[in-house]
């Protein structure tokens, strides 16, 4: 079910999301794997996640490993990335978390709550 964000808007998470890709019957037929690295390029660390469907098709996504944020992001910075880098894939793969983005719910959060910082 989706999540209602301020505005209005609905948002689908990743666990709904790859429920769906799962059960999908029409191309890409479910996921065959999911497979998660670190890399570290210069003082950059993140996630890319690359999302196999039983299809042979691939989809990747990568989310920013941040720490120092709040909630989940202050505790576990990694499992959020991974989670954010598994949503951008299949996102890519067209299970999007609304019509409107392929960023995450978290990141549009934070890209405002930047933004109200600097006004």
């Amino acid at each position: 079910m989706p999540v209602t964000m301020q505005g209005g808007k609905e948002y689908f998470t990743v666990a709904e999301r790859l429920t769906l890709a799962h059960g999908e019957d029409t191309k890409p037929i479910g996921i065959k794997s999911i497979d998660t690295i670190i890399v570290i390029d210069g003082d950059y660390p993140y996630i890319k996640a690359i999302v196999t469907f039983n299809d042979d098709r691939m989809f990747s996504g990568t989310a920013s490993i941040r720490s120092g944020g709040r909630g989940a992001e202050a505790t576990n910075p990694l499992e959020v990335a991974e989670t954010s880098a598994v949503g951008r894939a299949l996102a890519f793969g067209g299970w999007s978390g609304s019509e409107l983005s392929i960023a995450s719910a978290d990141e549009v959060f934070i890209a405002k709550e930047i933004g109200r910082a600097h006004v």
